[in-house]
């Protein structure tokens, strides 16, 4: 049997088991807010709970660093982690690989090149959806020119997403998604699920059981996101009463 190692996470000496979390709560600043942040360390199991931070997050909404002390330990040499053994490729090798054929490396190579490509492929959807997410927000509060700059980042990185799957259909997509004068939330968060649609069918097609149409949604996907990047340039351009700057 091996021999035990006990270990603790720890912030100022070791095993002394401080951590420290962060997140928002859906309430506007305030000592009451605080008081609400550490009794959610304290539900966690935490001692000796410390609210660090409060900050403004939005309207209604408040973000806290808080620090406490958990009695939590493991065994680190109970773990068991498989390891998969494998040639390592070079830098170079590995981008040969993927530009001779990206959709085949991710749905059939479990190597090197295909875990490189997927994780690329998945962090683009993450960024869009970060994005999109943020667009939403902005077009909830009026802040129109705010949104047509997240939008432009957006067409930029779903264009990278579309060329790496070699995806590019506009003529397709744009009859899908006809140009539209104004930006509507519920039209970005309708783009946001197709980001995540996509995002699955990527996941799917790493596991060899997509049904092959990653490419077609992210052609379909570029050209609704430059339809709305559209919207909200003509919007932002043209004068509106009641509407706040963004």
């Amino acid at each position: 049997m091996s021999q035990k190692q006990l270990i603790r996470p720890y912030g100022d000496r070791k095993d002394d088991g401080v951590i420290q979390i962060s997140f928002v709560l859906p309430v506007p600043a305030s000592e009451k807010a605080k008081e609400a942040a550490a009794l959610v360390a304290k539900k966690l199991g935490l001692s000796h709970v410390l609210v660090a931070a409060m900050e403004k997050a939005g309207e209604g909404y408040s973000f806290f660093v808080v620090y406490g002390r958990t009695h939590l330990q493991l065994d680190f040499a109970s773990i068991e982690v498989p390891v998969v053994a494998h040639r390592k490729h070079p830098f170079d090798e590995l981008n040969d690989v993927i530009e001779r054929d990206p959709r085949r490396v991710l749905a059939t190579r479990p190597d090197g090149a295909g875990r490189l490509l997927h994780r690329r492929l998945r962090t683009l959807c993450e960024d869009l959806d970060e994005r999109l997410g943020t667009v939403a927000e902005a077009v909830r509060q009026h802040r129109i020119t705010a949104a047509a700059g997240l939008l432009g980042d957006a067409v930029t990185i779903a264009g990278e997403l579309a060329s790496y799957l070699s995806a590019a259909r506009p003529a397709h997509a744009d009859a899908m998604h006809p140009a539209t004068e104004r930006l509507h939330e519920a039209d970005v968060l309708r783009t946001l699920v197709r980001v995540r649609a996509l995002d699955d069918e990527l996941h799917r097609a790493a596991r060899g059981e997509g049904d092959g149409d990653g490419s077609l949604r992210a052609g379909a996907l570029l050209a609704e996101i430059r339809t709305l990047a559209g919207a909200a340039r003509s919007e932002a351009a043209a004068p509106c009463a009641g509407v706040m700057p963004g």
